[in-house]
């Protein structure tokens, strides 16, 4: 099958505004990594690994972080599930593994504070055998519960199929609408009286859009006065990136292993589209990820996908590791047929008048906003595949003697002791706020600032990770009166003008001084200042057993 190259049978269509291709950013990239591995399993998280590696090769997705990521503004970015996100992408795609572990847990953070809060679930996320297709839906609904309603629209033309319900009767075929309704999974089934063994993926689809009949005799059809009527859902709008999940459980709780025969392009079929469709022709998708379920049992196994990348090639993931490189027809086979479970797809023809084009997405510069690994701008996190690189803001700290505070801006002052550990650093940074905005703002009757405070620590030799999280109060200390405007001076040593290579060693990110050990330094005397000790940081018990 080939795609359609006529876009005028896709008029119909509530296209999103930005681009669902791949942009050159991925597809200059180095071909030998243009599909890389996947994440760490501690436990029982290959649900978590083996959908985020779906999402993480989903163009459409990537090219909507990128361009929102910089035209959203929630005031919290440590917080912001958005931000966290597109540092996930970029260090997935551009850094290196630490990098991209650690953005992942920061991320994961959030998922578990919010909506995979495992309290409010009642499961035990690290022991438990999980659902694959409950967690891509909770990850989807953390940005909707992030966003203004105002900006769903892009999100609901990404994800979002939308169907109609209505009655229909079976004597004078009069149809009455029921509602409308939007859902981001579509359900296929295997037919009930059909072999097994020839069940496609269209069979599945229409298998799960079948009517379901009315025999109780509650409702009668206005125009005939006939009982006997029929439920029908039929499909109003589709959207760019449309996932179909394969239902494996029967009426016993068994699972199905039955195999689903599929090919790299779907047609949506005629039985389940409804009036509005009516006049657009065929409607095609691009099959780009599947997840596989490899078990005897629903309420165990092991997850793993199959995913397409920018270079047109398919490899197969296991958690953190790239099992094989395969063709279409290798995934075809039997094997792969009969562990699909839930099967990603996106909408051709990829071409047309977007807002935001591939080439605006090529040329703007998608950075991290922040990141836990490493602050060296000798490793900015552009997706550019050039060097016309733009700074983040978490790299353009300055050296404690040169840094001046901007109008607006905010310097950080912090001191990191490790409790019962001979080590101990200053960090300095200047964090951006808005001019006109007061730091200080008290509550009523209080005279302390709350504030949450999060530390991640990773050893660059060992790959340790320290992290912790807590509250502390600050007090107003005073007010500090503007310094004078410094005489520009000229660098008199190669390394005041580049601290990252200094007698050709390796050297700390700019910002971070490791001061000297307590027995060979004066305990300096500070005046009042906010109370914060810092307690030593735990490991998170996460990290402390890896499966």
């Amino acid at each position: 099958m080939s795609p359609p190259v006529n876009t005028k049978q896709d008029t119909p269509r509530a296209r999103a505004s930005i681009s669902p291709a791949w942009t050159t950013n991925y597809t200059q990239y180095d071909p030998f990594s243009a599909t890389r591995h996947g994440f760490n399993n501690p436990q029982s998280l290959c649900y978590r690994n083996s959908a985020l590696v779906t999402y993480l090769h989903t163009p459409a997705l990537l090219n909507w972080f990128q361009y929102h990521s910089l035209h959203h503004d929630c005031g919290q970015k440590l917080r912001c599930p958005l931000f966290a996100f597109q540092n996930l992408i970029v260090s997935y795609w551009f850094g290196n593994n630490p990098q991209h572990e650690i953005c992942l847990d920061h991320f994961w953070n959030i998922l578990l504070e919010t909506t995979w809060n495992p309290a409010v679930r009642k499961i035990d996320i690290y022991h438990d055998h999980q659902d694959v297709l409950e967690f891509m839906e909770a990850f989807i609904a953390l940005f909707y519960d992030h966003l203004s309603l105002d900006e769903h629209t892009e999100l609901d033309c990404i994800f979002k199929t939308t169907t109609n319900k209505y009655y229909a009767c079976k004597n004078c075929s009069h149809t009455e609408p029921l509602s409308q309704d939007t859902c981001t999974f579509l359900t296929g089934r295997f037919p009930s009286g059909a072999p097994n063994q020839t069940t496609t993926i269209e069979d599945a689809i229409i298998e799960g859009f079948q009517d379901s009949t009315i025999s109780d005799g509650s409702r009668k059809c206005p125009r005939c006065k006939d009982g006997s009527l029929s439920l029908r859902d039929r499909i109003k709008d589709l959207p760019e990136i449309l996932f179909v999940q394969i239902n494996r459980q029967d009426l016993f709780g068994e699972k199905l292993k039955y195999p689903i025969f599929y090919e790299e392009e779907l047609i949506i079929p005629d039985q389940i589209r409804g009036h509005d469709l009516n006049d657009v022709g065929k409607i095609w998708y691009e099959l780009y990820a599947i997840n596989l379920h490899v078990g005897d049992e629903i309420t165990k196994g092991h997850y793993t996908c199959a995913v397409k990348g920018p270079n047109g090639k398919w490899t197969r993931l296991d958690d953190n590791r790239k099992l094989e490189e395969l063709t279409f027809s290798q995934l075809q086979s039997y094997k792969h047929s009969e562990e699909s479970y839930i099967f990603a797809y996106r909408r051709l023809p990829l071409q047309g008048d977007f807002k935001v084009g591939v080439k605006e997405l090529a040329s703007t510069p998608a950075v991290c906003d922040m990141n836990p690994v490493d602050s060296n701008p000798s490793d900015s996190q552009s997706l550019q595949p050039d060097s016309q690189n733009s700074q983040p803001d978490f790299q353009a700290s300055q050296s404690d003697s040169d840094s001046s505070q901007s109008d607006g801006g905010v310097r950080l002052e912090e001191i990191i002791e490790l409790d019962g550990r001979n080590i101990d650093w200053t960090v300095n940074h200047d964090l951006h706020l808005d001019k006109g905005i007061l730091l200080s703002q008290f509550k009523p009757r209080t005279k302390t600032q709350r504030a949450n405070i999060r530390l991640v620590l990773t050893s660059k030799e060992t790959g340790e990770i320290l992290e912790g999280e807590g509250y502390i109060s600050l007090k107003l200390r005073g007010t500090q009166t503007k310094p004078r405007a410094k005489t520009p001076t000229v660098a008199k040593t190669p390394s005041s003008t580049n601290p990252n290579t200094a007698s050709g060693k390796e050297v700390k990110p700019r910002g971070i001084t490791k001061r000297a050990p307590k027995k060979a330094r004066t305990k300096k005397t500070i005046s009042p200042s906010p109370p914060y000790v810092q307690p030593g940081v735990r490991r998170s018990n996460r990290n402390r057993t890896k499966k």
